[in-house]
């Protein structure tokens, strides 16, 4: 009985000959093969782009004259106009560039600058928005354009009385407990014109006297209620609200940036004769 492997340490004559024919292939091949070259492959040399034809080049861009474009000018319109007017704004209607249809900017203040006109002579029409409003010259008015320049134009707006029946000054009625906590000492007032112009008055024991300016717009008539739409001139033109006027009251819910600004929906009463 065998108790150790046959023949330890020497090959057995089968197992002889494969053993030969490694002994001379491995060398061979490992002299010309190697197993990272397929993963770094050698660099090859690529051949260089094909230059486009010379024809085939896009033309440069024509230079205007002189190496740069005439100059611009800019309109400065000012405006003469109660807060009526300037509450829902005007129109700046300009007949530029010789065409029939006109070149419309929205104003709210005191002074619109249109900039980049052309030069030369041209006409310019103001329009208000509020329907109790119109420009004292409704026609075109003529102006001149110099480049690099700013022409100016003037232009007033008058409101008819067309809100009269509203006219007045509305206190407040009540006030949320912590308003008047956070102010101390609280009265709260609209002082509304015939013309639509109206005032947002406080006076508080913190603060002291400050007010919103405003004009109102007629919304609807009937029934036992007239409803009105106020807008503000403060917040760029984002505070608006209703007002709905119900004998002699108002009552007034303002939109969402106002109440997020500690506007608080209320009734006024009218306590006094407006202008």
């Amino acid at each position: 009985m065998r108790t150790h492997p046959p023949f330890p340490g020497v090959l057995s004559r089968a197992g002889a000959i494969p053993f030969l024919l490694l002994s001379v292939l491995l060398p061979a091949c490992s002299s010309s093969w190697n197993p990272l070259d397929l993963v770094n492959p050698p660099d090859v040399e690529q051949p260089p782009a094909a230059e486009p034809p010379v024809g085939s080049q896009p033309p440069d861009e024509p230079e205007p004259p002189d190496g740069e474009l005439a100059p611009t000018g800019t309109l400065e319109v000012s405006v003469v106009g109660s807060d009526a007017a300037f509450s829902l704004g005007y129109f700046v209607l300009g007949y530029f560039d010789g065409v029939q249809s006109p070149r419309a900017v929205r104003g709210t203040g005191a002074i619109t600058r249109i900039p980049n006109l052309p030069p030369g002579s041209h006409s310019v029409v103001l329009r208000a928005s509020a329907r109790n409003c119109a420009a004292d010259d409704s026609g075109p008015r003529p102006v001149s354009i110099v480049g690099g320049e700013t022409s100016q134009i003037g232009f007033t707006i008058s409101c008819s009385a067309a809100f009269g029946f509203v006219a007045g000054v509305y206190e407040r009625t009540s006030y949320y407990a912590p308003s008047v906590e956070f102010h101390g000492t609280l009265s709260e007032r609209y002082v509304i014109d015939a013309d639509g112009s109206f005032r947002l008055q406080f006076d508080s024991g913190r603060y002291g006297s400050f007010a919103y300016p405003g004009g109102l717009s007629l919304i609807s008539t009937g029934g036992s209620e007239t409803l009105f739409s106020l807008s503000f001139f403060a917040n760029n033109g984002q505070w608006s609200a209703t007002a709905s006027l119900r004998g002699n009251c108002l009552v007034v819910e303002y939109n969402t940036d106002m109440w997020l600004s500690d506007f608080e929906h209320g009734e006024y009463c009218r306590v006094g004769e407006g202008s």
